[in-house]
């Protein structure tokens, strides 16, 4: 993502003219994206008393709470100014905007863009999913849904310059990472259990 600030590839996705899905579509995505997966996840939680669904769904929302977090976290450390879009905007604390693809106030704006949450927490669900279900040749088809709406979601943050192109090439990276290792870390536990207690019988 460096390499995308750093040559004039940022800086020419946002000014390209864009918004194909529509402004409807793009601020649906930013406002529903942070609860689309974890919402759902969190009543399977609550509603079912099948282990395997109990961890699925858990891996889900730990992989997504940890997104959050970590994206959060390195949004304040890197402080990527919001896209200013109509370009009259002050540069001013604690919400910078700016066109610069380059511009970073490190420690001085609050919410920032670099990585995209948005993204990295619809990743975070679908690999976790994935990964828990790695095994499962019935899952194959939901995962190519999951990750496709996770791509989608993505886009939706570039074609409404919400974000630039690589904040969402680094909230997938991050997405990923963290929620193959969650899934793994859940379908580990469960199968554990799972021989346990078969040892008990």
């Amino acid at each position: 993502t460096a390499l995308m600030i750093a040559t004039p590839s940022d800086q020419a996705i946002v000014d390209t003219d864009k918004n194909y899905l529509g402004d409807a579509f793009n601020s649906g995505a930013l406002l529903v994206g942070t609860w689309w997966h974890i919402l759902p996840a969190a009543i399977v939680y609550w509603t079912t008393d099948t282990p395997e669904y109990k961890y699925a769904s858990s891996s889900v929302v730990q992989a997504v709470g940890i997104s959050f977090l970590v994206t959060t976290t390195e949004k304040f450390v890197t402080g990527r100014p919001f896209i200013d879009k109509d370009g009259d905007m002050p540069d001013s604390l604690p919400f910078r905007r700016s066109r610069d693809a380059r511009a970073f106030y490190p420690f001085q704006t609050l919410g920032g863009l670099w990585p995209s949450g948005h993204t990295a927490t619809a990743f975070a669900a679908a690999s976790a999913l994935t990964a828990f279900y790695k095994n499962d040749r019935t899952f194959r088809k939901y995962a190519v849904l999951v990750y496709a709406a996770s791509a989608l979601m993505g886009y939706a943050m570039i074609d409404g310059n919400i974000h630039w192109a690589s904040d969402v090439a680094a909230g997938v990276l991050i997405g990923h990472a963290i929620g193959w290792t969650v899934g793994t870390d859940f379908r580990g536990r469960y199968h554990g259990t799972n021989t346990a207690k078969a040892k008990e019988r």
